[in-house]
């Protein structure tokens, strides 16, 4: 009897830890590349920051159920261009999408929001469809 519960110790022992057991593989992601140009530094209407979050209007996505992974603001450079990968943890399909342009720190009054029509993203991390977004 004793043998018996040794061993079912061992399997179990062994059991609890495969399971618990880290993923070798990556969690999925989807991706869409945004880039484009602001007029540049020093010119009128020039930006330094853009801030891309979901647009929630008009059933483009659920408020309750958030997928863009995006939280730090995209820099922009001198030249005033700018190149953002975009992440999502949902499957693929379309996403609108809400870029606040700032001349200055995000959450300024000196914003410019452009709001997009339905985007799509794809599969992985590197993004095979993108979309360019030029300011006046």
């Amino acid at each position: 009897m004793r043998r018996v519960l040794v061993h079912a110790a061992l399997v179990t022992g062994g059991l609890s830890c495969a399971i618990t057991d880290p993923c070798a593989c990556p969690p999925a992601v989807t991706s869409f590349l945004l880039y484009g140009e602001t007029p540049a530094a020093g010119q009128p209407g020039a930006r330094s920051t853009a801030v891309v979050r979901e647009n929630y209007s008009a059933g483009c996505a659920d408020p309750a159920s958030p997928s863009l992974i995006v939280s730090d603001p995209v820099s922009i450079a001198a030249d005033g261009s700018y190149r953002a990968v975009l992440l999502s943890a949902h499957a693929p399909g379309p996403r609108c999408l809400r870029v606040a342009f700032y001349a200055g720190a995000p959450g300024l009054s000196d914003s410019l929001v452009v709001t997009t029509a339905a985007v799509s993203f794809t599969l992985g991390a590197a993004p095979t469809d993108s979309l360019r977004l030029d300011l006046p």
